[in-house]
């Protein structure tokens, strides 16, 4: 016969196979078994079988309704975050790149992002991590004026003040704030303190030579030894070829090449660390590329009269923004450069409500911005100086050669599924989302990728399931199935107190039977 210990041995030994084959934590695990062992007291109405069958079932039950509540509750809140600067969207297209291809069919993938305006590498990247449009975030060029602080501002800045103008702060940090350890590698902004605050890990210095395989060595690593939850990791492929060889070339098809062996190393290094189904992983741009050559080139300065009306830059071709030393001076220069060809000119209040670019003090009294295929620059240099520019990016984000891919793989995605375009303010709150953290204010919406997630759609492909919040079926099944387990313990309890009582009634008869006979 069991002793009781033994029954505790075998019902370990199935706690621990739960735990091993659920998404519960050791913390949930330990709860959970001492929640189940609370009915040992009543172990002995029951054979150890018996016994055995029943604990197994509810901790099942309870293990269960825990799996099946949405990934924000769950402990498997692993993400990571790859961007390769300039990846256009239809770069895909080619037959380049097979891994990019095999990774967004196993797991998902949207048409294409449209980017924040002006598409240029600081804003958008910090768009992606904040959820804010730049307008909103304050980081609105790579090359920008502050008045109020009288600065202008260069990609290696690393003063709080201008990345957290409005109080935001990126992901890394929130999820810090809220429990969580995040790693942030070359992706714009890992240096930046806010409040006190900067990523558990990141780079002291960004360096572009560092190879790609490197980077992802590390990444891994940090993962595997259980330090972060969070990682944010940049690569500047393939802008640069994109920038040097135009998105058309020969070279920028090599690097493709380049950015898909980066892509098959990586998985292969996480299927090794047994992370690759683990991790939620999200491989976006911050921008597209279109062509461009020097020769379709606008100087500012052919048009507007400095000496009359001085003015100063800030140079973000193909986005200008001029700045009067007057402000009386706005209108004047505004007439003077509208006569430019191959450019849209607006003054600040015109400029178009959907690029959301108005209402920051960083924002220029005058904004230009070329056409697709053109440049705009606020002078002629020596010629001597000039560097080959085969493409640029900040155009219209309307237009399809700026926007991005989005690609996505692991346990919160449908395999095979396809969203519609969104905008790169909605990757935020699908981070915060995937992390299970309460996210800051920001522009966007889990609305539009639900497509992507599991939890919205239970039924066929495509196809949300009825529940609220997708997970009413889940609750209904598990509820049912736990009712009847507490339903089957009462019943046997009654019937083992009863016959326990049967049996103190027929001891108390034979003990009178015993008396009466000595009389």
């Amino acid at each position: 016969m069991y002793k009781e210990s033994n029954i505790n041995n075998e019902l370990q030994s199935i706690h621990r196979f739960y735990c091993q084959h659920t998404l519960i934590s050791r913390s949930s695990f330990t709860y959970l078994s001492k929640f189940s062992f609370v009915f040992s007291p009543i172990m002995q109405f029951f054979t150890p079988s018996l016994y055995i069958w029943l604990n197994s079932a509810l901790l099942y039950s309870l293990l269960r309704l825990s799996a099946s509540k949405p990934l924000s509750q769950s402990r498997e809140k692993l993400v990571l975050l790859i961007s390769f600067d300039g990846f256009r969207w239809d770069y895909l297209n080619r037959g380049l790149t097979p891994t990019f291809s095999k990774f967004g069919a196993y797991g998902g993938k949207a048409n294409y992002v449209v980017s924040a305006f002006i598409a240029k590498t600081f804003p958008t990247h910090y768009t992606i991590v904040t959820g804010l449009y730049e307008e909103s975030h304050g980081i609105v060029a790579n090359n920008m004026y502050d008045p109020i602080l009288d600065e202008r501002f260069s990609l290696r800045n690393r003063e709080p003040n201008w990345w957290s103008q409005n109080g935001q702060e990126p992901i890394w940090i929130t999820n810090q704030r809220q429990g969580g350890s995040s790693a942030v590698i070359d992706y714009p902004g890992m240096n930046v303190k806010f409040n006190g605050m900067v990523p558990n890990f990141e780079n002291d210095v960004y360096n572009a030579s560092v190879p790609f395989n490197d980077r992802t060595d590390l990444m891994v690593e940090l993962f595997l030894n259980d330090s972060i939850n969070f990682a944010a990791l940049y690569f500047h492929e393939p802008d640069r070829a994109g920038h040097l060889f135009g998105p058309d070339s020969k070279e920028m098809n090599e690097t493709l090449k380049l950015c898909d062996d980066t892509m098959n190393y990586m998985i292969q290094k996480l299927k090794d660390a047994d992370l690759y189904d683990k991790i939620n992983i999200i491989v976006t741009a911050d921008h597209g590329m279109a062509s461009t050559d020097l020769s379709q080139t606008i100087y500012a300065e052919d048009y507007l009269n400095g000496m009359v009306y001085p003015y100063f830059t800030t140079d973000n071709n193909p986005v200008l923004g001029i700045w009067p030393h007057n402000t009386s001076h706005v209108d004047p220069l505004y007439q003077a450069l509208k006569k430019a060809p191959h450019i849209s000119v607006y003054k600040k209040d015109e400029i178009p409500k959907e690029y959301h670019y108005r209402n920051n003090v960083r924002i220029p009294p005058i904004l230009a911005v070329a056409d697709e295929g053109w440049m705009l620059r606020p002078a002629m240099v020596n010629s001597s100086n000039l560097v080959s520019v085969k493409g640029t990016h900040g155009y219209n984000n309307s237009l399809m050669s700026m926007h991005p891919f989005f690609l996505v793989h692991g346990p919160a995605f449908l395999p095979g599924s396809i969203c519609p375009p969104f905008s790169s303010v909605d990757v935020y709150p699908l981070m915060c989302h995937l992390l299970g953290i309460e996210p800051r204010p920001n522009n966007g919406t889990l609305k539009t990728v639900q497509q992507l997630l599991k939890e919205f759609n239970k039924g066929p492909r495509g196809t949300p399931d009825t529940g609220i919040d997708g997970h009413h079926n889940d609750y209904f099944v598990v509820g049912i199935a736990f009712a009847c387990v507490l339903v089957m313990l009462a019943v046997i309890l009654v019937i083992g107190m009863c016959l326990r009582q049967r049996k103190y009634h027929q001891t108390q008869r034979i003990h009178h039977t015993l008396d009466d006979s000595k009389f």
